[in-house]
């Protein structure tokens, strides 16, 4: 039953989020900048931190942003098919402004989540020596403030219509007014269609 609902939500994310050449894009582009706003943030509250090797501060944001951006996608995709879950318990649309809103904040927290161990693995490949914190202090300190930059980036973007799937996507049809009358039918369609044939035109007779 759990396999059926996974695949049931991983086909419904695949219907309304087809893999065009402009999503992809947009996937790229909002990667990068959760990825940067993320790592930024996480610099500033480490200012003291020294690495073995020393680089200029752009180049140093540049590459650990650039090292992060595997992370936000993933943050930014997963969100997409949890919030496509939580929308259908919540029964809204996942294009209405509460479901691009619910996914802004899944993907936020996912992010927070997956940078925390990603912290710990720049620490032992650069050799970052930070200030004397408690190891859950340290891990609430980053958890914390990329999250907080998280929803200050994925929030507006979504309500601008950067979610993974269409603003119109899940919306209901609108149900046809029946104060509206059907357009008439036209005359090549009415010469085409057959009259309705009676009992005694095919040849069917009835005993006396």
């Amino acid at each position: 039953m759990a396999d059926m609902s996974i695949r049931h939500h991983l086909g419904r994310a695949l219907l309304v989020t087809p893999a065009t050449p402009s999503r992809i894009a947009r996937l790229v582009v909002m990667s990068w900048i959760l990825a940067m706003a993320g790592i930024w943030v996480v610099q500033q509250a480490h200012g003291g931190a020294h690495e073995h090797a020393y680089l200029p501060p752009l180049a140093h944001w540049l590459r650990d942003g650039g090292l992060a951006v595997p992370l936000a996608a993933i943050s930014i995709m997963v969100g997409g098919l949890l919030a496509l879950r939580a929308t259908a318990v919540l029964g809204v649309g996942p294009g209405t402004r509460a479901g691009r809103t619910t996914w802004a904040m899944i993907a936020a927290a996912l992010f927070a989540l997956l940078s925390i161990p990603g912290n710990q693995v720049h620490a032992i490949l650069f050799g970052a020596e930070e200030e004397d914190l408690f190891w859950l202090a340290d891990v609430l300190l980053d958890g914390g403030v990329v999250l907080a930059a998280s929803i200050a980036v994925l929030v507006p973007s979504a309500l601008l219509g950067l979610a993974p799937w269409p603003a119109d996507a899940g919306e209901p049809a609108a149900a046809p007014d029946p104060r509206v009358a059907p357009p008439p039918m036209s005359a090549a369609l009415r010469a085409a269609t057959p009259a309705p044939q009676r009992l005694g035109d095919r040849g069917v007779t009835r005993e006396a």
